[in-house]
């Protein structure tokens, strides 16, 4: 008796069909994945290595670190007899390539070469409210009509910056409006 060729052979033993995916896709996904751990580790290794130095999010001025305080006094952005209340660097790096900053007379923007400042006993409204990917957003505005945009990142104070503001300004225009809610 012959068989045909499409029938199964009798006696002959049958691999089995095969299921689930091939051992070679497992081996690639572990490496992938192996790399990403390795890559994020890593980068969060040396950004923390920089935040043992440098103070992140919002932060009182007697709380920063005398070489945080040097070199901000080399950017030179304070003018004569004014103080520092509050600071903030909005950079990852903590290097200081972008600061919001609180003084006893102004509060300033710095980004790069950009510098904006606005002085407390001139502004007349500070508007408060959170953005999504962005955090808090604070818009004063002056006499004058200047406007000043200052964004502190998600979870870095922005509120207690907003606290602070409010209460300098208060003190030298206890009419000013100040409003607090979701974005315009």
């Amino acid at each position: 008796m012959i068989q045909p060729p499409f029938a199964p052979r009798v006696g002959l033993p049958q691999a089995p069909p095969r299921r689930g995916v091939p051992v070679y896709v497992w081996i690639v996904i572990g490496a992938v994945a192996f790399g990403l751990v390795v890559t994020v580790g890593t980068c969060a290794f040396l950004a923390g290595q920089r935040a043992w130095t440098e103070p992140s999010g919002v932060v009182y001025a007697s709380q920063l670190p005398p070489a945080t305080r040097q070199k901000l006094d080399e950017q030179g952005l304070l003018e004569a007899g004014e103080q520092l209340i509050v600071y903030h660097d909005g950079s990852f790096s903590l290097d200081q390539s972008e600061l919001v900053l609180l003084t006893t007379e102004r509060a300033i923007y710095a980004k790069g070469a950009t510098r904006a400042s606005m002085r407390l006993a001139e502004i007349v409204s500070i508007d408060h409210h959170e953005e999504p990917l962005i955090g808090d957003v604070i818009e004063i505005a002056s006499v004058s009509g200047q406007r000043l945009r200052l964004e502190i990142a998600l979870f870095n104070g922005g509120t207690t910056f907003m606290n602070v503001l409010e209460d300098e300004v208060r003190k030298r225009n206890a009419n000013v409006r100040v409003r607090r809610g979701s974005a315009p």
